[in-house]
């Protein structure tokens, strides 16, 4: 991705970064939806189990680990810095509540 005056764009049509922005961003959406699917009423007013909780950190580290480092040349993504990965859990965070 490069800066310009007006913000971000992407190195052409098939930019390996915003590859794997979106991935990061499907991969977290993904594993919250337990959350929201398994309450009765707001997803928020039921405490979820010790287990479900460390699963999700569990997964949601090893998700950001990848966004961060996953450079592998059989695949089309590039690993982005922290700061892309910081943004896509505000953009995140903020649509899914």
């Amino acid at each position: 991705m490069r800066f310009s005056g007006n913000g971000f764009l992407p190195n052409g049509p098939n930019d390996h970064q915003v590859h794997m922005i979106i991935y990061l961003q499907v991969a977290i959406i993904s594993q919250a939806l337990i959350f929201v699917t398994r309450s009765h009423s707001f997803f928020f007013m039921e405490r979820p189990s010790v287990a479900l909780m460390c699963a999700f950190a569990i997964a949601q580290l090893v998700s950001s680990i990848i966004a961060a480092y996953g450079d592998w040349g059989f695949t089309q993504i590039e690993g982005v810095s922290g700061g892309w990965i910081g943004i896509v859990w505000v953009w995140v965070s903020s649509v899914s509540s």
